[in-house]
Protein backbone atom coordinates (compact mmCIF):
# COMPACT_ATOMS: atom_id res chain seq x y z
CA UNK A 1 0.00 0.00 0.00
CA UNK A 2 1.43 3.35 -1.02
CA UNK A 3 -0.16 5.50 1.67
CA UNK A 4 -1.92 5.00 4.95
CA UNK A 5 -2.84 1.98 6.97
CA UNK A 6 -5.80 -0.39 6.99
CA UNK A 7 -8.77 0.67 9.09
CA UNK A 8 -12.21 -0.54 10.04
CA UNK A 9 -15.18 1.03 11.86
CA UNK A 10 -14.62 4.15 9.77
CA UNK A 11 -18.30 5.08 9.57
CA UNK A 12 -18.70 4.75 13.32
CA UNK A 13 -15.66 7.02 13.76
CA UNK A 14 -17.25 9.49 11.36
CA UNK A 15 -20.18 9.77 13.76
CA UNK A 16 -17.81 11.01 16.46
CA UNK A 17 -16.57 13.71 14.11
CA UNK A 18 -20.10 15.08 13.99
CA UNK A 19 -20.59 15.08 17.78
CA UNK A 20 -20.26 18.64 19.03
CA UNK A 21 -20.82 17.99 22.74
CA UNK A 22 -17.41 19.38 23.74
CA UNK A 23 -15.51 22.00 21.74
CA UNK A 24 -11.97 20.92 22.75
CA UNK A 25 -12.73 17.24 22.08
CA UNK A 26 -14.24 18.19 18.71
CA UNK A 27 -11.20 20.29 17.76
CA UNK A 28 -8.94 17.40 18.80
CA UNK A 29 -10.87 15.02 16.55
CA UNK A 30 -10.74 17.50 13.67
CA UNK A 31 -6.96 17.73 14.12
CA UNK A 32 -6.62 13.94 14.28
CA UNK A 33 -8.81 13.51 11.22
CA UNK A 34 -6.79 16.01 9.18
CA UNK A 35 -3.68 14.06 10.14
CA UNK A 36 -5.41 10.81 9.14
CA UNK A 37 -6.31 12.27 5.75
CA UNK A 38 -2.74 13.53 5.32
CA UNK A 39 -1.34 10.08 6.18
CA UNK A 40 -3.58 8.55 3.52
CA UNK A 41 -2.18 10.89 0.89
CA UNK A 42 -5.21 13.10 0.42
CA UNK A 43 -3.00 16.21 0.40
CA UNK A 44 -0.17 14.72 -1.63
CA UNK A 45 2.88 13.14 -0.08
CA UNK A 46 2.11 12.28 3.58
CA UNK A 47 3.96 14.30 6.22
CA UNK A 48 4.83 11.17 8.22
CA UNK A 49 5.56 7.53 7.54
CA UNK A 50 4.09 6.08 10.74
CA UNK A 51 2.31 2.85 9.92
CA UNK A 52 1.17 -0.48 11.32
CA UNK A 53 0.54 -3.91 9.89
CA UNK A 54 -2.32 -4.35 12.34
CA UNK A 55 -5.70 -3.16 11.00
CA UNK A 56 -6.76 -0.15 13.07
CA UNK A 57 -10.15 0.21 14.68
CA UNK A 58 -10.55 3.87 13.77
CA UNK A 59 -13.53 4.24 16.10
CA UNK A 60 -11.45 2.97 19.04
CA UNK A 61 -8.71 5.53 18.30
CA UNK A 62 -11.11 8.42 17.70
CA UNK A 63 -13.21 7.65 20.77
CA UNK A 64 -10.09 7.40 22.96
CA UNK A 65 -8.82 10.78 21.69
CA UNK A 66 -12.29 12.24 22.21
CA UNK A 67 -12.33 10.97 25.81
CA UNK A 68 -8.83 12.29 26.51
CA UNK A 69 -9.92 15.83 25.65
CA UNK A 70 -13.45 15.51 27.06
CA UNK A 71 -12.00 14.58 30.46
CA UNK A 72 -8.94 16.88 30.32
CA UNK A 73 -7.60 17.93 33.71
CA UNK A 74 -4.24 18.22 35.46
CA UNK A 75 -4.07 14.61 36.63
CA UNK A 76 -2.74 11.93 34.30
CA UNK A 77 -4.81 8.75 34.10
CA UNK A 78 -3.31 5.53 35.45
CA UNK A 79 -2.56 2.76 32.97
CA UNK A 80 -4.99 -0.09 33.73
CA UNK A 81 -3.54 -3.48 34.57
CA UNK A 82 -3.76 -5.87 31.66
CA UNK A 83 -4.33 -9.56 32.32
CA UNK A 84 -1.33 -11.52 31.02
CA UNK A 85 -3.57 -13.64 28.81
CA UNK A 86 -4.94 -10.55 27.04
CA UNK A 87 -3.31 -10.42 23.63
CA UNK A 88 -5.43 -7.58 22.21
CA UNK A 89 -3.34 -4.72 23.63
CA UNK A 90 -0.28 -4.91 21.37
CA UNK A 91 3.09 -3.29 22.17
CA UNK A 92 2.09 -1.94 25.59
CA UNK A 93 5.66 -1.80 26.88
CA UNK A 94 6.95 -0.10 23.69
CA UNK A 95 4.10 2.41 23.83
CA UNK A 96 4.80 3.19 27.49
CA UNK A 97 8.48 3.69 26.71
CA UNK A 98 7.64 5.97 23.76
CA UNK A 99 5.31 8.07 25.93
CA UNK A 100 7.91 8.38 28.68
CA UNK A 101 10.38 9.87 26.19
CA UNK A 102 8.09 12.67 24.93
CA UNK A 103 9.72 15.93 26.08
CA UNK A 104 6.67 18.23 25.99
CA UNK A 105 4.62 17.85 29.21
CA UNK A 106 1.20 18.46 27.62
CA UNK A 107 1.88 16.14 24.69
CA UNK A 108 3.18 13.51 27.11
CA UNK A 109 -0.06 13.82 29.09
CA UNK A 110 -2.18 13.46 25.94
CA UNK A 111 -0.20 10.38 24.92
CA UNK A 112 -0.22 8.87 28.41
CA UNK A 113 -3.96 9.39 28.80
CA UNK A 114 -4.53 8.03 25.30
CA UNK A 115 -2.56 4.92 26.22
CA UNK A 116 -4.65 4.53 29.38
CA UNK A 117 -7.91 4.87 27.44
CA UNK A 118 -6.81 2.44 24.73
CA UNK A 119 -5.64 -0.17 27.24
CA UNK A 120 -8.99 0.09 29.04
CA UNK A 121 -10.74 -0.38 25.68
CA UNK A 122 -8.54 -3.36 24.78
CA UNK A 123 -9.73 -5.21 27.85
CA UNK A 124 -13.30 -5.12 26.52
CA UNK A 125 -12.78 -5.12 22.72
CA UNK A 126 -12.81 -8.18 20.53
CA UNK A 127 -10.05 -6.89 18.24
CA UNK A 128 -6.37 -6.13 18.80
CA UNK A 129 -4.94 -2.62 18.73
CA UNK A 130 -1.33 -1.53 18.17
CA UNK A 131 -0.78 0.85 21.08
CA UNK A 132 2.66 2.00 19.95
CA UNK A 133 1.29 3.01 16.56
CA UNK A 134 -1.64 4.88 18.14
CA UNK A 135 0.61 6.79 20.54
CA UNK A 136 3.13 7.66 17.83
CA UNK A 137 0.43 8.74 15.37
CA UNK A 138 -1.47 10.90 17.87
CA UNK A 139 1.77 12.48 19.12
CA UNK A 140 2.66 13.32 15.52
CA UNK A 141 -0.76 14.94 14.99
CA UNK A 142 -0.40 17.25 17.99
CA UNK A 143 3.36 17.91 18.07
CA UNK A 144 3.45 20.95 15.77
CA UNK A 145 3.95 24.18 17.72
CA UNK A 146 0.67 25.70 18.86
CA UNK A 147 -1.59 22.84 17.79
CA UNK A 148 -2.22 21.30 21.20
CA UNK A 149 -2.50 24.68 22.94
CA UNK A 150 -4.93 25.76 20.23
CA UNK A 151 -7.09 22.69 20.72
CA UNK A 152 -7.15 23.15 24.49
CA UNK A 153 -7.75 26.91 24.44
CA UNK A 154 -10.12 27.07 21.51
CA UNK A 155 -7.91 29.56 19.68
CA UNK A 156 -7.48 27.45 16.57
CA UNK A 157 -9.96 27.86 13.75
CA UNK A 158 -12.97 25.61 13.51
CA UNK A 159 -12.90 23.19 10.56
CA UNK A 160 -14.28 24.86 7.47
CA UNK A 161 -16.13 23.54 4.47
CA UNK A 162 -16.59 19.86 3.77
CA UNK A 163 -13.67 18.62 5.85
CA UNK A 164 -15.35 15.20 6.04
CA UNK A 165 -15.05 14.83 2.27
CA UNK A 166 -12.50 12.19 1.50
CA UNK A 167 -13.15 10.26 4.69
CA UNK A 168 -12.01 6.72 3.89
CA UNK A 169 -15.30 4.90 4.20
CA UNK A 170 -15.32 1.14 4.01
Amino acid sequence: MAHGFRTFNDRKAQGLLLDDTDAAAQRALATLHECYLDRHGLYGKPSCDISTDQPLDLYALYSAVYQVFLTWNDEPLPIPTIPSELQKALKVRDASQFVSMIPDAKLKKVSSNLLSMLVAQAVTKATAIDLLFCCRFVAHCFERPGVLDGVLSGSNAEPEGDWLDGFAAQ
